[in-house]
């Protein structure tokens, strides 16, 4: 962090050291059911927002580990394992925050949308204040910017495991607190990043345990009437439908491009057309949007021999 934005976001914390009623949004008001696959894992916790319409379907895991944690007085961020970076997200686990006093800006949570340039400034945080608040805070990329937070107050006990379930869809995020929605539909900043553990104490004997943690990233939105292939890893392009034809380019892995044409190549694969007029290999690709009028019957394939 820069000396701005520690003090940013060290005075924004600081205001959330209160004793006041529940603010947090009750479920008839906020127009959510409670979750009940919220701590079952990721499979059946995606099935679960894809059913209630609160995510769309489609999507891929990113990241899943067991246990990470922070001990001791500091500020640190504890990575989770994949350092892809997602902007449209849902990310969830446990959290245990145990510690011997309650001092105003200490905290434990999960971070997103952690950007890891421009000095580290721009994340977005969720978690368990030291006196027992839920909050999130999100500080932006920029210094003029406002910090956004909202904090509600913990029924349970502060050092009692709390379930935490962040979905993330562009500027908007709604939080569940062992499948109860605290905030809904919050405005935060629209921003990829990566994800962590992060902690701050003053106390010596604290301690920030997560849990069962996962982050899955949820599909981009295609614009009505397009057609898009998306990749995972990265694929070669080339300039005609066939390996014989040379290489022009790549797409970058996690990448999207628009379709405008398909055919079945020499090789029997079905290879889709670029709006660059290259071309790609269908096989090692993957289709989202309107492609109904692209998909014909395709023969079936050779045996490739060579890289797409």
């Amino acid at each position: 962090y820069t000396p701005a934005a520690r003090a940013a976001v060290d005075a924004v914390l600081a205001t959330l050291a209160y004793t006041g009623s529940v603010v947090a949004q009750e479920p008839t008001a906020a127009g959510l059911p409670a979750l009940t696959q919220y701590a079952a894992g990721p499979e059946r916790a995606i099935i679960e927002l894809e059913n209630l319409g609160l995510i769309p379907f489609g999507g891929r895991l990113l990241t899943q580990e067991t246990y990470l944690f922070f001990r001791g007085a500091g500020e640190l961020p504890v990575r989770l394992t994949s350092l892809t970076a997602a902007e449209n997200l849902v990310m969830a686990g446990e959290i245990t925050y145990q510690t011997p006093q309650a001092e105003p800006g200490d905290y434990c949570a999960l971070s997103a949308r952690r950007n890891v340039e421009a000095g580290g400034q721009g994340i977005l945080r969720f978690g368990i204040t030291s006196d027992g608040l839920v909050f999130y805070t999100d500080e932006p990329r920029t210094e003029n910017a406002p910090v956004l937070t909202e904090s509600a107050r913990l029924e349970a006990a502060r050092d009692a495991p709390q379930h935490f379930l962040l979905i993330a869809i562009d500027d908007r995020i709604t939080l569940f607190v062992d499948g109860q929605p605290i905030f809904v539909q919050a405005q935060v900043e629209e921003r990829s990043g990566v994800y962590a553990l992060v902690a701050r104490s003053s106390a010596t004997g604290a301690a920030c345990e997560g849990r069962d943690m996962w982050v899955y990233r949820l599909p981009e939105v295609v614009s009505s009437g397009v057609c898009e292939v998306r990749t995972v890893g990265v694929v070669n392009q080339r300039g005609g439908p066939g390996t014989d034809f040379a290489v022009v380019g790549e797409l970058p892995g996690f990448t999207a491009a628009r379709v405008i044409g398909q055919t079945t190549g020499a090789d029997g694969f079905r290879w889709w057309q670029l709006d660059t007029e290259a071309w790609v290999r269908g096989d090692i690709v993957t289709l989202a949007g309107d492609c109904g009028p692209f998909i014909t019957p395709a023969a079936a394939p050779a045996e490739a021999t060579d890289s797409p």
